[in-house]
């Protein structure tokens, strides 16, 4: 089965929702527009969709950049390198929980490593 084919009808149903919205907002003119009008409403729609990707891809590269910050040694359980914010909000939060911070991560590593782990062979 192709990837796509699932979504499709969820991409279908939510098209019509917008449609039948904006008839209902708009009092189905949208047919009656002039086609430069629509012209002018499809630049703007697709500028927002580039504005919304650059956000979400500044987002990521964040996360990214932040998850990068922070290297595990997952054999050792032991942190090899935080940036400074991270490393600091941890120290305070084991402190405010009373954790200790190796144990903290050696859970977190456990935690991973099970969900990570493939499935046993049948």
């Amino acid at each position: 089965m192709t990837a796509w084919r699932p979504l499709w009808p969820v991409f279908r149903r939510a098209v019509r929702r917008r449609l039948e919205r904006g008839a209902r907002d708009y009092g189905d003119r949208s047919f009656a527009r002039p086609l430069p009008t629509i012209a002018d409403e499809i630049e703007q729609e697709l500028l927002d969709v580039a504005g919304w990707a650059f956000v979400a891809y500044c987002r990521v590269r964040a996360l990214r950049d932040r998850m990068q910050a922070a290297e595990i040694d997952p054999n050792a359980g032991t942190v090899l390198r935080f940036d400074a914010a991270s490393a600091a909000l941890i120290e305070q939060l084991c402190e405010r929980l009373q954790v200790d911070r190796a144990e903290v991560f050696r859970r977190a590593i456990h935690a991973l490593d099970r969900e990570t782990a493939p499935e046993a062979a049948e």
